[in-house]
């Protein structure tokens, strides 16, 4: 374990983030197909019990085209009232899978106009110890679990929204929430009175994730966010703001939580990881504030942590090691603190000796939200037509495009190609080349809510974000050969990044096949959140910087293949395996050398793997 910790005199730093400044607000055209809730006789008027409504809303639609298109349930402004829990699931509970089902997208006008508000003192919520979800989203399952565990929860969302618990409602949980491979948590705020919400975010069954959390904000509740469940499958947080909780901010027990940018104003610690020896903390550019003074830690941390950027005030102990090492952070009750890089666990290299983390650069991933209807345009019927035409946003209705051929993207105007999740591409021959985007430097463009049945190529200079996207483009679903850049957020596929090409991801899940699932070829890759299955080679690099935080390695059976491959450049890493383990961590060579293994005694996982050499040696 390494520490760096700088005491803050004069600096504090804020907590406002560039997802704040830009807060979306979604009015789909009329002709985009999502299913308005208001259609199904939901009011919105704060006084209608809107409960059956939304449930007819969701029932009638849930069944369909649920994989590579699902619905859209839309929630235009108003405030929806509640008396039990909206959930993803058919009408009848005793059919297949207990009527649960994948692709439940819940999308409000905006976080500050669309609520969903329970009932004072609602049937069901009034105790803590029985918690009771108001939304859930749940897992298919040919063993069908009435509380919708399971591994394919695919796609569920829920955007846009606020989730208020109401007075009087102890028990309540704002979201009880899966999703697997793609899905996420966006802007949304969860308010718990003084008294109601057991739980802002709950994901306590099996299997979480792993999907993407961003622009969650919790007032109030015992906690924030609870995770206490099996070790699979991790998952990934940015821009989390956690207010005002009674018993604690995030509780994380033999998971990955892999967060970026929390912002915790808490009486209670912001964190508390518990470990059976399957989790892996990892927090980076965060502020954890004490604002009742003096007290208590703000960390209290159990197994495997890397923690970078933290700034802690008022809490005594910044960060408190209860595994038998006991290396606490020391805090200060009246001052700021600075953590500059902390490691709980195994730190290892192929190199010996003291090792840093690369420490990459990290860019936001650009966001765009249409300002007028005049923004829009549909792109169904001639969608190279529509990507040519000057217009900011092209969508695609609910449903699927079939391509005859490669749609090419040059940039201009367009800032983004919307679905509905939406599918596009070729019928038969997937290999072939589905979106070419050759934008120059000044360009920049988003797909979003797409299933993508081809290869995405990226050869320009510009921009390419690709955020809550399936790549089906069969061996790659996405290769960035061009001196530009590229952003992904909650996107399933692997990738391939080339020499000078420059990539930022957060939540990517790759799986199966021979090949290795990520490739960088002289490439520069930053990610937040990497979960993958099967036995391949998870990452392969050769030449360029490389830096994982966070990953998640689904193994079947160890066939003496790395985790991570290296043949030149800069690498450093933290990740844990679920179900079987290798020993055998990374293979790595410089300069056409010797290749040298890194076995380790140990096969759970690691807090940092690095080749990179620290200028010097870290002081606690």
């Amino acid at each position: 374990m390494s520490t760096v910790v700088h005491p803050l005199s004069l600096l504090l730093i804020a907590a406002t983030w560039l997802w704040a400044q830009d807060r979306p607000e979604f009015i789909p055209p009329a002709d985009s197909k999502v299913v308005n809730v208001k259609a199904y006789g939901a009011k919105g008027d704060g006084v209608t019990d809107d409960t059956a409504a939304i449930r007819a809303a969701i029932e009638a639609n849930i069944d369909k085209n649920r994989y590579a298109g699902p619905a859209f349930y839309y929630f235009p402004a108003g405030t929806y009232l509640l008396s039990g829990p909206v959930e993803g699931r058919a009408a009848d509970h005793t059919a297949w899978s207990a009527g649960w089902r994948a692709g439940v997208i819940l999308i409000g006008q905006s976080r500050e106009s669309a609520i969903l508000r329970l009932k004072d003192a609602a049937d069901g919520y009034g105790d803590a110890k029985q918690p009771r979800y108001v939304v859930a989203t749940g897992s298919e399952d040919d063993q069908p679990h009435e509380s919708g565990r399971g591994n394919r929860a695919f796609r569920n969302s829920v955007i846009n929204l606020t989730i208020d618990l109401g007075r009087g409602n102890p028990g309540a949980v704002g979201i009880d929430y899966m999703a697997s491979n793609r899905g996420t948590i966006e802007n949304v705020l969860i308010r718990g009175g003084v008294d109601s919400g057991w739980c802002g975010v709950r994901m306590d069954r099996d299997w979480p994730g792993p999907a993407l959390v961003k622009g969650l904000e919790v007032q109030g509740c015992d906690w924030g966010v609870h995770m206490d469940n099996h070790w699979e499958y991790s998952m990934t947080f940015e821009d989390l703001t956690l207010r005002g909780q009674r018993v604690g901010g995030f509780y994380v027990k033999n998971n990955g939580a892999f967060i970026r940018h929390l912002t915790s104003i808490n009486r209670v610690p912001a964190v508390v990881a518990k470990d059976d020896g399957n989790s892996l903390v990892v927090l980076l550019d965060s502020t954890i504030t004490n604002d009742g003074g003096g007290a208590g830690a703000g960390l209290v941390l159990q197994g495997l942590a890397y923690v970078r950027n933290l700034t802690s005030t008022g809490y005594t102990v910044a960060i408190d090691d209860i595994s038998p090492r006991n290396q606490d952070v020391a805090g200060d009750a009246k001052l700021p603190v600075r953590v500059a890089e902390y490691r709980q666990g195994q730190v290892v290299s192929n190199l010996g000796g003291n090792v840093a983390a690369l420490g990459l650069p990290i860019e936001e991933t650009p966001l765009y939200w249409p300002k007028s209807a005049d923004e829009w345009l549909n792109g169904a019927s001639d969608l190279q037509a529509a990507v040519d035409s000057g217009k900011p946003v092209v969508y695609l209705p609910a449903g699927g495009i079939v391509l005859q051929k490669t749609l090419v993207i040059r940039g201009g105007k367009l800032r983004k190609l919307v679905g509905m999740q939406s599918s596009l591409g070729f019928e038969k021959d997937k290999k072939q080349v589905a979106i070419r985007f050759e934008g120059d430097a000044a360009s920049s463009v988003i797909l979003e809510h797409l299933w993508i049945d081809g290869v995405v190529e990226h050869t320009g200079a510009g921009t390419l974000t690709l955020r809550h996207c399936d790549l089906n483009g069969g061996p790659v679903g996405l290769v960035a050969s061009g001196p530009g850049k590229t952003f992904i957020e909650d996107v399933v596929g692997r990738w391939s990044i080339g020499k000078g090409h420059r990539l930022w991801a957060r939540q990517t899940n790759a799986e199966f096949g021979e090949k290795p699932l990520l490739t960088i070829n002289g490439g520069t890759a930053w990610i937040l959140g990497f979960k993958t299955e099967g036995d391949n080679v998870c990452l392969q690099q050769t030449g360029g910087a490389v830096e994982l935080l966070g990953g998640l390695f689904y193994t079947f059976n160890f066939d003496g293949r790395p985790a991570v491959q290296v043949d030149g450049g800069q690498f450093s890493g933290s990740w844990v395996y679920s179900r079987n383990r290798r020993n055998l961590h990374v293979r790595e060579r410089q300069a056409g050398g010797d290749w040298k293994d890194c076995v380790t005694g140990f096969s759970r996982g690691l807090a940092l793997f690095s080749n990179k050499p620290a200028a010097e040696q870290p002081k606690p």
